[in-house]
């Protein structure tokens, strides 16, 4: 019973994060995730959350870490790839943006942040018909 409460405190803070965020609040947003990942290390939401709540705070090397650890846990996370091509193109590390925003878009063709990148990417080498 306790590991279900527990879950579901989990979840219940996910939520408060994800609120946070949406009210412009990055910093509430990062306490709540940073309580869930004392918890649960690789609980991919709170370190998406995480990411995000960093990239609003300008702390960028902690937003890529976290997404670095969501695309180990979850290779799948399309947004979790087009939020460190975003990173690493704003890093002027042009090429493995570039990997990163493929990836993303081969995850999810319909990823907008993920198009954003390439597409700036194409610009910046000129590739734009």
């Amino acid at each position: 019973m306790e590991q279900s409460d527990e879950h579901e405190s989990d979840a219940n803070l996910i939520s408060l994060a994800e609120n946070a965020l949406s009210q412009a609040d990055p910093i509430t947003a990062l306490e709540y995730c940073e309580t869930v990942l004392n918890r649960s290390p690789e609980n991919v939401e709170a370190l998406f959350l995480a990411g995000e709540a960093c990239r609003e705070i300008g702390s960028f090397e902690d937003g890529a870490a976290c997404f670095q650890r969501v695309v180990d846990l979850s290779p799948g996370c399309s947004e979790a790839w087009s939020a460190l091509a975003a990173i690493h193109f704003d890093y002027v590390e042009f090429p493995r943006a570039r990997r990163e925003a493929l990836r993303a878009i081969r995850i999810d063709a319909h990823n907008p942040e993920a198009h954003h990148i390439r597409g700036m990417l194409r610009e910046r080498d000129g590739d734009v018909h």
